[in-house]
């Protein structure tokens, strides 16, 4: 038996993956190399090539803008290059008498919880859900190992952003923060929900999740 150069042992065959071989390994260990490898390339997958760009007029290009009452929208937002089971799903805010998060939902059939972007200005415009009767603001936890979107005070943390990727006022807008718009997304259990987490606070992948981006238009 030799030994990889992961530390792994196994037998001297290799098989490929990808664009390089590595040593066959114990089924156990192996599983384990390959889910980190697979977190790894999920992250690459999502976030490549991708320059988010603040939109420097706010919510004056986000189509269906009403200048009279200066808000686009409604829209929900949309899991984007990400797990197969939730591509393209909406979410929604589970909500509480102080706030609530958004996870996405594996049932795509189901009612959606509804996104505004409000003010036409760059730096004064707002990102809202309409719960408890009323428009509120939308943010993201500033913690790394748990970065939620929600709303009301559950969590300190920043105001949610619109960006465009690469391109000003083509394509889609996406949700993010200071300068970033990638998500992770993970299962809850035996439930239909797949909670999200911001990466753009310092976390990264972990075991189980999947890179992401939010679109809202």
């Amino acid at each position: 038996m030799d030994q990889g150069p992961w530390g792994f042992r196994g037998s001297s065959e290799t098989f490929s993956v990808d664009f390089f071989r590595v040593p066959l390994i114990h089924a156990k260990k192996k599983k384990k190399f390959l889910t980190q490898l697979l977190v790894v390339a999920a992250a690459a997958g999502a976030s490549a090539c991708v320059t988010p760009i603040l939109a420097a007029n706010g919510c004056a290009h986000v189509p269906g803008y009403d200048i009279a009452t200066d808000t686009a929208g409604p829209f929900s937002a949309i899991a984007r290059n990400t797990a197969p089971e939730v591509e393209g799903h909406g979410g929604i805010f589970h909500a509480a008498t102080m706030g609530g998060e958004y996870y996405i939902l594996e049932n795509n059939a189901m009612a959606k919880s509804a996104i505004r972007c409000h003010g036409a200005a760059p730096n004064t415009f707002t990102l809202e859900t309409y719960t408890n009767g009323a428009w509120r603001p939308i943010k993201i936890s500033d913690t790394p190992v748990f970065g939620p979107l929600s709303w009301g005070n559950i969590y300190a943390g920043w105001q949610a952003q619109a960006y465009w990727h690469d391109v000003e006022g083509q394509g889609r807008l996406y949700l993010g923060s200071k300068g970033n718009t990638t998500w992770a997304v993970k299962k809850v259990g035996d439930s239909l929900d797949w909670a999200i987490r911001f990466l753009g606070s310092g976390g990264s992948l972990q075991e189980g999740e999947t890179a992401t981006f939010l679109s809202i238009s």
